[in-house]
């Protein structure tokens, strides 16, 4: 199969043949099917062949990877704010401070 091929797979395009296209035995998924997947991947909730197919997709697809990234960042600042950790003294001091120059301002 060709790169062109692939790459008509990762839009939900069906190859010449009417198969849907392949990578290696993995059967590309569309761009719709990663993002509706994509928060059971990151939680490791997929079989083993379906979590090749979206990585193989969001590995392969500019629009997409983004998206991923995106939702990588997202739980990660969540698990961060849920972590417990406070902000430091100074800087809580700092903006209790800016807060209330900006209120006098006003």
């Amino acid at each position: 199969m060709s790169l062109f091929d692939k790459i008509k797979g990762l839009f939900g395009r069906s190859s010449e043949n009417g198969a849907a296209a392949r990578n290696g035995d993995a059967e590309m998924i569309s761009c719709h099917e990663a993002l509706v997947l994509v928060h059971d991947y990151l939680d490791g909730e997929l079989d083993d062949m379906p979590a090749a197919q979206v990585k193989g997709h969001f590995d392969m697809c500019q629009q997409c990877y983004p998206h991923l990234r995106l939702e990588t960042a997202f739980r990660d600042a969540v698990r961060r704010a849920a972590s417990g950790e406070e902000a430091p003294a100074e800087l809580k001091t700092r903006l209790i401070t800016l807060i209330s120059e900006a209120e006098s301002e006003s």
